[in-house]
């Protein structure tokens, strides 16, 4: 349809040169197939986006309505900064907000806003780096997903969430002071719109707890070496540790929406993988509770078993966990199952190992 329209409104052009809806047509005809990927800009198109701007800024000899004119100026601007919207020339990408912010302004469309949007961002992605950079206290920096697939194979291992994504890179071993917060440590800054996760290229040490708190969503945590940490609690986003996993409490996935990836060892004294899934590679020591997807160990328990392993106090009357309170008893440091609960694994080397001092049969 939109080639048909190039080739149509090229037949009226050549009639009438100073038509005005038939220069728009075919401006916003041939735009619209560079959009598809089905032509590529000429010398002709340029100079075709050049002539509409100069018709709807001499507005004078028009018997047009104003409402079209507006619309045809929105659209030669956009065209106009398509190019210019990747240039390194921050001058050159500065007049293409301008212009596109008067081309929103004139007719808003997806086209117009999310070039808007995609230029605004990338301007408060540099002044955020040239902020990190004159701070000797911040020990990342920012890095595109596309660069973090480049140089760490970042999206084999976790859904990416698009090139313009970013994520904080600590390229060396990092100790996190206190607990590591991943929602509160991205709101309480400059980065929250723009950054999608965390990228330790190293071996992270939290001596508190990891603590990712949105059911439906949240940050990406990747840890390229060893996660270490008194306990971790994550809700829907991506964890993906690529050395080894070692909490001193528990390890708490709840909701359906997020997953834990562990390359290496895994070791906790709890592993409650609530509606969630937990992806094992390594050997996983510790009591671990499956209401959801594991794969990669053997549960010791499952669903129906949550009255007999957590406390008391984290199952209601119906026998259904308490999310909220499993959490808070994480962040306190405390631990949620009950003393003398075993993986069933230890419960069953003891039977045996009794069996063969006493020569009695042991039921498996």
């Amino acid at each position: 349809a939109t080639l048909k329209g190039v080739e149509l409104t090229k037949e009226a052009l050549a009639l009438d040169p100073t038509h005005f809806m038939a220069n728009y047509a075919l401006l916003w005809a041939q735009t619209t197939r560079i959009n598809e990927g089905a032509f590529e800009a000429d010398a002709a198109y340029w100079q075709h986006v050049e002539k509409v701007l100069q018709m709807t800024t001499d507005t004078s000899q028009l018997d047009v309505e104003q409402a079209k004119i507006d619309k045809a100026r929105s659209w030669a601007l956009y065209a106009k900064c398509r190019p210019l919207a990747d240039a390194a020339d921050p001058a050159e990408r500065e007049s293409c907000i301008e212009m596109l912010t008067e081309s929103v302004k004139l007719f808003p469309s997806g086209l117009n806003n999310n070039l808007l949007d995609k230029l605004k961002t990338a301007f408060r992605i540099e002044k955020r780096q040239a902020e990190i950079d004159a701070n000797p206290q911040l020990s990342y920096r920012l890095i595109s997903e596309k660069e973090a697939h480049e140089k760490y194979q970042l999206t084999d291992f976790i859904h990416g969430a698009g090139d313009a994504c970013h994520y904080r890179l600590y390229e060396a071993d990092h100790v996190w002071e206190g607990d590591f917060d991943t929602y509160r440590e991205l709101s309480d800054s400059d980065e929250s719109d723009f950054v999608h996760g965390f990228l330790f290229a190293g071996n992270l040490t939290v001596p508190g707890v990891v603590v990712q708190p949105e059911g439906d969503f949240g940050e990406t945590l990747v840890v390229l070496g060893d996660l270490r940490a008194r306990g971790l609690d994550k809700g829907g986003s991506q964890f993906a540790i690529r050395g080894n996993l070692e909490v001193e409490t528990a390890i708490y996935g709840y909701y359906n929406h997020g997953t834990l990836s562990v390359r290496g060892d895994t070791k906790a004294h709890t592993l409650f993988c609530d509606d969630h899934h937990f992806e094992f590679g390594g050997k996983v020591s510790g009591l671990l509770i499956d209401c959801g997807r594991v794969t990669g160990a053997v549960a010791d328990f499952d669903e129906e078993d949550l009255e007999e392993v957590l406390l008391p106090e984290l199952v209601d009357e119906d026998g259904y966990r308490d999310a909220g309170k499993i959490s808070a008893y994480i962040a306190a440091g405390k631990l949620i199952t009950k003393a003398g609960v075993r993986p069933w694994r230890e419960q069953l080397i003891d039977e045996l190992s009794e069996a063969l001092r006493s020569g009695k049969s042991v039921e498996t």
